[in-house]
């Protein structure tokens, strides 16, 4: 009982949330009661001092029970749009996985990209032709492509599989059904891959593994052209610490970006 009562009040501490614990609410089961059924099925024999004891135990065990059931009788009912919007809140939570891995992926590259980019600056010549070719920024971005239909695909480790595309990894999902007409995006098994049943009649992975997505998202390379321009090597020490700056106001964009997706996902 004292490990129960240590977790409620901790529970009240950190949560605010005070679980009253009192007879009304405690049932205490005795286990002599089952064990006695256990044995009387094996053909165990006991004296009759020992039936007994069984007895009593089964008795207040047998109270117990009642009053647990009197007890949730008398309960107010639960309200199952409470446990729907539960349920919702999950979906949501899942859903949005895969576009924080792409995110946090997309984050680390560009730092990397960055971060290299400045040391070839900070070790660059003070010339113009040097700075010109490092004047460039390169940074990678997610892409929106609106699909025309929705699609049904697959996330299972078995169907998803990572191609190379314009030099990077992107993880590819498998389409189980392509121009899926599906009303209710949340009703999966819907779906005229479904069936109404739990697994896919094209890649046979269970219904949980599947989502139903609009979009498609890919990644890309965008070039920060820099608006200074590079006359003489006069004005190339200048142009150096301005390129550097503005790198590292990226980095430290993106590093705060980077750290408020963990934040989120620690909540979550």
């Amino acid at each position: 009982m004292g490990p129960l009562k240590a977790y409620f009040n901790e529970l009240k501490e950190k949560e605010g949330l005070s679980v009253r614990i009192d007879d009304g609410n405690i049932f205490c089961l005795d286990n002599e009661a089952f064990r006695f059924v256990c044995a009387h099925f094996c053909d165990i024999q006991f004296d009759i001092r020992e039936v007994k004891t069984f007895g009593d135990s089964w008795k207040h065990s047998s109270d117990e029970v009642q009053r647990l059931l009197d007890h949730a009788a008398r309960a107010r009912p639960h309200h199952t749009s409470d446990t729907l919007s539960i349920n919702d809140t999950r979906t949501w939570i899942y859903q949005l996985i895969d576009p924080i891995l792409k995110a946090c992926t997309m984050i680390q590259r560009n730092l990397q990209q960055l971060d290299w980019q400045k040391k070839e600056l900070m070790q660059a010549e003070n010339n113009v032709e040097e700075l010109r070719r490092l004047a460039t920024i390169r940074v990678t971005s997610i892409e929106i492509l609106q699909l025309s239909m929705p699609q049904t695909v697959c996330r299972s480790q078995k169907c998803a599989r990572y191609e190379r595309i314009d030099g990077k990894e992107a993880l590819i999902y498998r389409v189980c059904h392509k121009d899926c007409k599906l009303s209710d995006i949340g009703k999966l098994d819907g779906c005229a891959v479904f069936h109404g049943c739990r697994f896919c009649t094209e890649c046979s992975c269970h219904i949980n593994d599947h989502e139903r997505i609009s979009y498609e998202q890919r990644m890309t390379t965008k070039s920060l052209e820099n608006p200074q321009k590079l006359a003489s090597d006069a004005n190339a020490a200048e142009m150096k610490k301005t390129s550097i700056r503005k790198i590292e106001r990226l980095i430290n964009g993106y590093q705060k970006e980077s750290n408020y997706i963990l934040f989120a996902m620690t909540t979550f």
